[in-house]
């Protein structure tokens, strides 16, 4: 059984794909591949990847608590970084040279590309952990979010000043996303019964999508298993038709909506083979899906290539992404890390570890 490729990313005709801590990257356009080279004696997974903005330089953070930027046309390491916690989120300023992370304990920093600038800077801090940074096109605002509900507007590059907070989940955000052709807008979601838009620079609800409902009407016209809460893995976009796409963990769906009228209606609804672990879109329209691999999956990736009927390209293109590491079995909880974020799962396997350290601590003692 193949190992699956947990995260995906696209820009500027290059896609790279993650398994464990290995990554591939292909041009579509000149059809060149490469495989960076991680560090084979410390296997750390990869929690975080972004292109900058002409797809020339890939950063990479993993559990391991390093940042590395990747060369990817040579597959040359530029340099590594160390950060102060796991990162979550990463994005590049648009010149490419400097780097926005967002890690769990709740901070921003910034650091630059170039291997003798090793100084990091402190830029924000929120009293919860982050899931998700953005750094809006003009660069006048970075945008936080937080498990705590919070959205944070930032004024760049002067983060002392906060411009303002949007305010309305109720359960954790884990992804942002700006709306295609449209400067003031995002889309949001987490652990809610609800996806929302936001004008973040007046932090006012421009709309709310009702997902418990799609999701429940879908599970029962496709007589799909029912699933006990709902957590937005990915919110991907394709400017060129206005197309927002929206999946979640244990769902073998893809809401993709259009941006029409100053608001969001839903024009497809996919169903997919397997379950999602990532999604992203190309610069063709075409969304690049990471399935989870069980004994029934046969590919690790597919491309959607059009939504209504459901067409698949052909496998030559995948060729290059068939093969990753064999395992004997793969465990779908060790993907869906999205739903960690609930406080009521932290809670409990808080308390689980908690108990485990106890007994360790007892037997010790007996010893």
């Amino acid at each position: 059984m193949k190992v699956p490729y947990h995260l995906i990313r696209y820009s500027n005709d290059c896609i790279a794909a993650v398994y464990n801590n290995k990554i591939k990257i292909k041009n579509l356009s000149t059809k060149e591949t490469i495989e960076l080279n991680q560090d084979e004696t410390n296997k750390t997974s990869i929690r975080s990847i972004a292109f900058n903005n002409d797809a020339s330089i890939l950063a990479v953070a993993s559990d391991d608590k390093k940042l590395k930027f990747w060369d990817v046309k040579t597959g040359k390491c530029l340099s590594i970084k160390n950060t102060p916690k796991k990162v979550n989120s990463i994005v590049f300023e648009n010149h490419g040279k400097k780097i926005l992370i967002a890690d769990g304990f709740g901070d921003v920093y910034s650091y630059s590309v170039d291997e003798e600038d090793e100084e990091k800077e402190s830029l924000l801090g929120h009293v919860s952990m982050l899931t998700d940074i953005l750094l809006s096109k003009d660069e006048k605002y970075v945008i936080t979010s937080d498990r705590d509900e919070k959205i944070r507007v930032t004024r760049y590059p002067k983060t002392y000043i906060i411009h303002n907070f949007c305010l309305g989940h109720k359960e954790y955000i884990s992804k942002m996303q700006f709306i295609p052709n449209n400067n003031n807008l995002l889309l949001s979601g987490g652990g809610d019964d609800y996806l929302f838009l936001w004008d973040y620079i007046n932090a006012t609800i421009v709309q709310t999508i009702n997902i418990k409902e799609l999701i429940n009407e879908t599970i029962t016209k496709n007589n799909l298993t029912l699933i006990d809460s709902y957590n937005v893995k990915e919110i991907t976009t394709y400017s060129k038709e206005n197309l927002v796409a929206v999946c979640f963990e244990r769902l073998p769906v893809i809401f993709i909506f259009e941006f029409i009228e100053n608001k969001l209606s839903l024009k497809y609804t996919v169903i997919t083979e397997n379950l999602i672990l990532d999604i992203a879109f190309d610069n063709q329209g075409r969304i690049w899906i990471t399935n989870f691999v069980d004994e029934n999956t046969k590919e690790t990736i597919t491309i959607l290539s059009k939504f209504s009927p459901v067409e698949y390209d052909t496998k030559e293109e995948l060729i290059f992404f068939k093969n990753t590491e064999e395992c004997e079995k793969n465990d779908i909880n060790k993907y869906m890390t999205v739903e960690n974020l609930r406080k009521e799962v932290l809670d409990a396997k808080k308390a689980q570890q908690e108990l485990q350290e106890d007994i360790i601590t007892k037997k010790q003692k007996i010893e």
